[in-house]
């Protein structure tokens, strides 16, 4: 297996997937509720993994066009909201022109930052609302944190910005002691980017398929 020259990830893909009950549409694993996978947990040595049914075709290189830019100091494209409007204009400048760095507190469910502390114009506690994947939040303490894949599905911190589609795939890459940077980018343009990314990706898929 390749070792990553970025990040702390890399990936296998087996034709036909793992063959693993299916939960919720997903064979994927749910370590923190330990449920989906192979038996809800971590893969440990001596486990087999059988392969699902698949139709034979030849492996091919993933095009570079489609493999995000993975390094360990990544700029994170944000877009405002939804509640932008809880910092002080000058620490929603400060976030956006300051390097912060992962901290140890970094899993699945957030990932803590560290760095320059941001204020809010009146407290940090909002009426609780629906969570996003990448969405920014700033507690009291005033150190971002950034919601993942098993975040929770409702919180009371305010979310002054979200990190766009295209860029999240950075940030099941970062590790603690990463540096990241934020930019903040339309909500058109964050579109036309998610829009392009889906279009390559079928493209490709289409021209496997023909062959």
């Amino acid at each position: 297996m390749n070792v990553p020259k970025a990040g702390c990830r890399t990936y296998l893909a087996r034709l036909g997937g793992v063959d693993v009950p299916e939960v919720m549409g997903s064979r994927s694993t749910y370590i923190r509720g330990g449920f989906g996978g192979y038996r809800g947990r971590s893969l440990q040595v001596g486990d087999i993994l059988s392969a699902g049914q698949g139709k034979y075709s030849p492996i091919t290189e993933c095009p570079r066009v489609l493999i995000p830019g993975y390094c360990d100091h990544p700029v994170l494209r944000v877009t405002m909201g939804p509640q932008a409007e809880t910092l002080t204009p000058e620490s929603l400048c400060l976030f956006l022109s300051s390097s912060y760095v992962v901290t140890d507190r970094c899993d699945r469910m957030g990932c803590s930052l560290k760095g320059p502390v941001l204020a809010h114009r009146q407290k940090a506690d909002i009426v609780s609302d629906g969570t996003v994947f990448g969405a920014v939040q700033v507690p009291g303490n005033g150190l971002p944190i950034i919601l993942l894949a098993d975040r929770q599905t409702i919180g009371g911190y305010a979310k002054p910005v979200t990190v766009i589609s295209v860029d999240r795939p950075l940030l099941a890459q970062m590790v603690p002691g990463s540096s990241v940077r934020f930019e903040a980018v339309s909500l058109w343009t964050a579109r036309e980017l998610a829009v392009t990314a889906e279009y390559r990706f079928q493209k490709w898929i289409t021209h496997e398929q023909s062959h």
